[in-house]
């Protein structure tokens, strides 16, 4: 992603960052016009040899009859298991007071389904100092603060990332200060804004006509009302449209509400923290807190870029699921072998209800894939108290597509058990 296209989603930048953008991105358009007729042939000849599932995603969005596009491998780090014992339990347990709470997706008729890949950006300090140039002028006017920045640093953690803070100066340590934070990762822009006054609790930040307070006596409408101001302010300046809100204790939460089409057959679990949205966080010092915060998060790439689906492929049937569930050929979560080892038996035979679901690999900093399931769920046991009964199902996830390698990996996994309970 270039900064010409960073800023035509953000909105009006000045001509010359375009100009001196447009030969950079003319060159890249050679390049990947190259690379990507490389990368077919490529991934043709890995095809017919049997490539494993990464491999053959980057050859883009085919129907795949009945070819297993991915490992049981793969599989159980989508499923995150535990790195140290490379294993995954046979369920997990969940705790409802009715089967409407189990959250279940219907399995849809298709012959095929999607595999989706989210596609990281790679970090690119010519385009986060281009995004600076545009916003810290309009935050100096707009704060009324001068801000100065000690340059661009990178973190090389789990989440890789290029930072540039600002600040106001000082006269006196007891001066409000202003803190700008711009940090770029692989697939978002963090922007944090705080605003403290030392020794001052719940303090005023003000911008043009708006102000950013919340305290302990403001009415749910008037801190709605309080934010949605600066909100405006905030989307008029980076041309977005965030018309969801939702209410936080401290603050407030507004979100542009973007769907993908495997949200269709995720819960929280299953998709995690991938949320596509762009959302924008306000926080109010309340009780002794001396400070007010802004954070705004954008995706670098549109959701279709983000998350697309790279591969269709051949669901196979229920009667072949089950096969696979009553073999013990399943994937219920994350935890430690001797936990695995040491859980109740499950009979699944007779199971309760199934229906079908999308897994991400939880691992952010890497590209990953999301993978179709089914999941079965099984009454286990139930609990009565005075007003109502909690209910125990057991539930536990099948790819719902062709899988290779499943009886090499299970059976090390089973040795695996057997190794942490002696």
């Amino acid at each position: 992603m270039t900064g010409h296209d960073i800023f035509a989603a953000l909105g009006e930048i000045d001509k010359k960052f375009v100009i001196e953008s447009a030969p950079e991105r003319r060159k890249r358009g050679i390049i990947t016009k190259a690379l990507k007729r490389s990368l077919i042939a490529a991934c043709l000849c890995l095809f017919l040899c049997g490539a494993s599932a990464t491999a053959l995603i980057a050859s883009g969005n085919i129907p795949l009859d009945g070819f297993a596009v991915i490992t049981a491998d793969e599989i159980g780090k989508i499923m995150q298991t535990n790195t140290m014992s490379e294993s995954t339990n046979t369920y997990k347990v969940i705790e409802v007071k009715s089967s409407e709470e189990l959250k279940i997706f219907p399995v849809p008729e298709d012959e095929y389904l999607p595999i989706y890949e989210t596609k990281l950006s790679e970090l690119d300090e010519a385009e986060l100092l281009m995004l600076a140039e545009y916003i810290i002028p309009k935050f100096e006017e707009l704060f009324g603060f001068e801000l100065e920045t000690d340059g661009v640093h990178y973190q090389e953690t789990i989440h890789s990332s290029v930072k540039l803070t600002y600040r106001s100066a000082k006269g006196k340590w007891s001066d409000p200060g202003l803190e700008v934070k711009i940090e770029q990762r692989k697939d978002i822009y963090s922007i944090v804004i705080d605003y403290s006054v030392y020794g001052k609790t719940a303090p005023k930040l003000k911008f043009g006509e708006s102000e950013l307070i919340s305290n302990e006596s403001m009415t749910a409408e008037e801190k709605f009302a309080s934010h949605s101001a600066v909100r405006d302010v905030f989307c008029e300046l980076f041309e977005i449209d965030l018309p969801h809100y939702a209410d936080r204790t401290r603050g407030s939460y507004f979100y542009n509400g973007v769907t993908h089409p495997s949200e269709n057959y995720s819960t929280e679990y299953a998709k995690d923290y991938y949320n596509y949205d762009n959302y924008l966080t306000l926080y109010g010092g309340i009780g002794h807190e001396n400070r007010v915060s802004i954070s705004l998060k954008l995706y670098r790439k549109s959701i279709d870029d983000f998350c697309p689906a790279v591969i269709q492929a051949k669901k196979i049937t229920l009667e072949e699921a089950e096969e696979l569930l009553y073999k013990g050929y399943v994937f219920g979560g994350h935890t430690c072998t001797a936990c695995m080892a040491e859980q109740d038996k499950i009979d699944f035979e007779g199971y309760d209800y199934v229906g079908l679901e999308y897994v991400f690999g939880k691992e952010r900093a890497y590209d990953t894939i999301g993978v179709p399931f089914y999941v079965f769920f099984k009454l286990i046991d139930s609990t009565e108290y005075e007003d109502f009964t909690v209910y125990q199902y057991a539930k536990t996830y099948v790819p719902a597509i062709k899988v290779r390698g499943l009886d090499r990996y299970f059976r090390l996994q089973s040795e695996k058990h057997k190794s942490a309970v002696e």
